[in-house]
């Protein structure tokens, strides 16, 4: 293939990616890092609530210890 032909073709694969892109599809998820970045965020944001929550529990247990251990 003739390099104007090759650069042609990358023009119009590029094209028609962002196309798809802007109308919402923008190829296979499993291939699209964007969309696994995103599903990284809210993989994240669960395991930071997680965190959160355990450590509030781990605070209330404590407290709870340490009332007990006054009376």
């Amino acid at each position: 293939m003739p390099a104007r032909e090759w650069e042609e073709e990358q023009v119009r694969l590029v094209q028609a990616w962002y196309t798809g892109a802007e109308e919402g599809g923008a190829g296979d998820d499993e291939f699209n890092p964007l969309a696994q970045q995103e599903d990284l965020g809210a993989i994240r944001e669960a395991q930071a609530a997680t965190k959160q929550v355990k450590k509030v529990l781990a605070c209330q247990a404590q407290s709870l210890r340490n009332v007990s251990a006054r009376k």
